[in-house]
């Protein structure tokens, strides 16, 4: 068999795309990543630092609940509430507690369909979202009988068992 160069031209120059593809292919990928990294942490700093921390303080000068503390149940802080503003602090509770879980189950539906990098995530939230999903267990129940809606913050609980 002879050896011809444009046929060798050919196979290098053919050789040359195909890695050039897989260069490309990669560096595309890594980017990606990168972005969605870049942007997990720009929504969790928004999160944490705004929403989150405005709301958990907001319960805990309105209602006296530190929501990351054990042993207060929502149960529990209801029952405490003065009768005569019973009704109306329970339904400002309520606010804050679906502002809060539907801020994390937004996020945990983004991690779901890796729109944000679960890793990231996870560093970020895991003990905070925990602590929340502990402290408000009786909440998404009686979110979920108010609504007949069983999946109600059901990304929340999946995230949290996955992490547990």
């Amino acid at each position: 068999m002879q050896f011809d160069l444009a046929q060798a031209i050919s196979l290098a120059s053919a050789i040359g795309t195909v890695m050039a593809s897989f260069l490309i292919i990669f560096q595309i990928r890594s980017f990606e990543a990168w972005n969605r990294r870049q942007i997990s942490n720009q929504i969790l700093n928004e999160f944490v630092s705004g929403t989150l921390e405005d709301s958990l303080e907001a319960i805990e000068s309105q209602f006296g609940w530190d929501l990351l503390s054990e042993g207060q149940s929502y149960r529990k802080i209801v029952r405490n509430f003065e009768q005569d503003t019973a009704d109306r602090d329970e339904i400002e509770l309520d606010r804050y507690l679906r502002r809060i879980l539907r801020r994390f189950e937004a996020i945990c539906i983004s991690m779901d369909h890796k729109i944000v990098d679960e890793k990231t995530c996870r560093e970020y939230i895991v003990s905070l979202l925990t602590a929340i999903h502990k402290s408000t267990a009786e909440f998404i129940e009686k979110e979920r009988v108010k609504r007949n809606e069983p999946r109600v913050f059901e990304y929340v609980e999946r995230y949290v068992h996955r992490w547990s």
